[in-house]
């Protein structure tokens, strides 16, 4: 799975806002210009990366001396899933496209046996994006989670 700069600054930006209680229906709104400083970005780049958010209805602008942009949901109604799947195709879908070889579909697409690998991943990864809001990492309360070992692993480990 590759993250995309949009995911990356998009996320960043979203955050920024959410930590600033940019909430919907707020009076408090981030200037482009401050976004782009926040997160050291350009002014034009900011601009881009908040247009396309406001596109995909993540954030609404007001426009004025005293405008900007606020979040279009609450923070914690607001999933890392949600933001990614609305920039990037489910990464289970993408992976089978692309690895064709030379044909125009996947010599496998009727039987095959490595897609269902590919939809489990895609679901764990979406299923711990999902759980993590604009809020959680807006108030720093993402936990990393412990590490499950097999323990057919730390047998091998200990011989």
């Amino acid at each position: 799975m590759k993250i995309s700069a949009l995911e990356e600054y998009g996320l960043r930006c979203l955050v920024q806002l959410a930590r600033e209680s940019a909430e919907p229906g707020s009076s408090i709104t981030i200037s482009t210009r401050q976004i782009a400083e926040r997160e050291g970005l350009g002014v034009e780049n900011a601009a881009q990366i908040m247009t396309t958010l406001r596109k995909a209805g993540f954030v609404s602008s007001i426009r004025g001396v005293h405008g900007g942009f606020r979040l279009a949901r609450p923070a914690a109604a607001t999933t890392v899933g949600a933001i990614f799947r609305a920039f990037e195709a489910p990464f289970a879908d993408s992976i089978c496209d692309s690895f064709t070889g030379q044909l125009e579909t996947c010599a496998n697409a009727d039987d095959c046996s490595v897609a269902p690998i590919w939809q489990e991943l895609s679901r764990r990864i979406y299923g711990f994006l999902d759980s993590i809001t604009l809020a959680h990492i807006a108030a720093g309360n993402v936990q990393r989670a412990p590490q499950v070992v097999p323990l057919a692993t730390l047998g091998k480990m200990t011989n």
